[in-house]
């Protein structure tokens, strides 16, 4: 999504504490410099480089760390991130479905996650119209 989720941005302890499991199986959380002038340039409220290497924004909501996390789950479990459209499309759906499963357990803001389903609306929409179904 375009300039990530609106809402409330994370301090670092909390962005530290939702992505303890991950650095502690050898995930790096990189908000440096030169990864916050990329998200700018790619209007992005997040990217996910690999299984490992997730870059959320300086402040990212809570919502978008989560959405890195299942980013980098999805390269762990070895679905195919693949740059053509439909298979960006899937990849976010299904990303979306996992917040929207979660909200509870992640403790999502409800604002956040109205966006999340939003976007998932989008999303199927433009599957519908690849053709893909969603």
């Amino acid at each position: 999504m375009p300039g990530g989720y609106q809402g409330r941005g994370l301090t670092q302890a909390e962005v530290d504490e939702i992505t303890a499991e991950f650095r502690g199986r050898g995930g790096v959380v990189d908000q440096s410099a030169d990864v916050q002038r990329y998200l700018e340039r790619r209007e992005a409220g997040g990217a996910t480089y690999n299984k490992t290497l997730i870059f959320p924004t300086a402040t990212p909501t809570r919502t978008a760390v989560f959405e890195e996390l299942i980013h980098a789950e999805q390269y762990r479990r070895g679905v195919s991130l693949q740059p053509h459209q439909r298979g960006v499309l899937r990849n976010e759906a299904e990303a979306a479905e996992t917040l929207i499963r979660n909200r509870h357990a992640w403790h999502l803001p409800p604002g956040e996650v109205r966006q999340v389903i939003e976007n998932l609306r989008l999303i199927r929409a433009q599957l519908q119209e690849l053709g893909t179904g969603g």
